[in-house]
């Protein structure tokens, strides 16, 4: 449970609530920087590590892309390995991704809601009028929960640069 302004709320699948004194992401582990790429006559892979040998953790992304059958479509799927929780600690796994050569959504993108159909997001500027709570710069708490999306199988976006 997080205490907010006297209030208890619980977290859950879609109410999402960082630590709000200590809000920022924290690496999963490091890149591996050996990418290993794999192509076959319908679909080119690339695997990416990440890893953490103190800690055992280790997380794949494999990025998939056919020009034969999605012209449009680039494939990420993540993998990790079991989350480590003999200290008791609830963990939230995001993955935050990060684009190169000019790709701009402008801030729009879709994400599934349970085989139930697209949903239209936004990135959200968050003002919120009063100070955060732990005094401390953006982003906090708010900032960061109001962007985090739950996506159970698919995101889409399209770039808007052009």
């Amino acid at each position: 449970m997080t205490e907010i302004m006297d209030l208890e709320y619980s977290e859950g699948h879609y109410i999402f609530l960082p630590e709000w004194n200590n809000a920022e992401p924290k690496l999963f582990g490091q890149l591996n920087k050996e990418i290993i790429y794999q192509r076959g006559n319908l679909v080119e892979q690339w695997i990416i590590t990440f890893e953490d040998p103190d800690k055992d953790e280790q997380g794949f992304i494999n990025i998939r892309f056919s020009p034969k059958f999605w012209n449009e479509i680039i494939e990420f799927e993540v993998l990790l390995n079991p989350i480590n929780v003999d200290d008791f600690q609830g963990k939230d796994v995001t993955v935050n991704w990060q684009f190169y050569n000019g790709f701009d959504p402008k801030g729009r993108f879709w994400t599934d809601s349970n085989a139930m159909g697209m949903i239209k997001r936004h990135i959200q500027k968050v003002k919120l009028g009063y100070a955060p709570l732990d005094k401390s710069p953006l982003p906090n708490y708010k900032t960061i929960s109001a962007n985090f999306f739950p996506v159970d199988s698919a995101l889409v976006m399209r770039d808007q640069s052009g």
